[in-house]
């Protein structure tokens, strides 16, 4: 892989394609609102959801590797959860009529570039 940008795409497709298999409605992906991004808008249920999309790389999902992996969550700052939840009410206040509530949940993704397959896990945080 090139560069953090592109890493930070192939993250968002495979979370995106997760999702999907969840039953999530992908709305729109990488919205944009005063320099401020919503990475995926997703539906369920009738409630919108917002997805924060952090990964990490490794080589493999050898059990040594992966107990010493950094966690993708911790790159979730305190600035950026505030801008979430800005752009998150400047969604809403666009589109907020036709949803009953929201969450923003952050998803981690950690992937193995020799196995070619990721793990994930969602967070709630609001």
């Amino acid at each position: 892989m090139r560069n953090t940008k592109d890493k930070g795409k192939l993250a968002e497709s495979l979370a995106e394609s997760f999702l999907k298999r969840k039953g999530f409605e992908i709305l729109a992906k990488n919205f944009h609102v005063k320099h401020k991004e919503l990475d995926i808008i997703a539906l369920k249920s009738g409630k919108l959801v917002v997805f924060e999309v952090k990964s990490v790389s490794r080589e493999t999902f050898d059990k040594d590797v992966l107990r010493e992996t950094y966690d993708p969550s911790h790159n979730l700052t305190e600035k950026k959860l505030k801008n979430l939840i800005f752009a998150t009410q400047a969604y809403l206040r666009l589109h907020g009529k036709h949803f009953r509530g929201f969450e923003i949940k952050l998803i981690t993704v950690i992937y193995s570039k020799k196995e070619k397959r990721a793990q994930f896990k969602i967070y709630d945080l609001l």
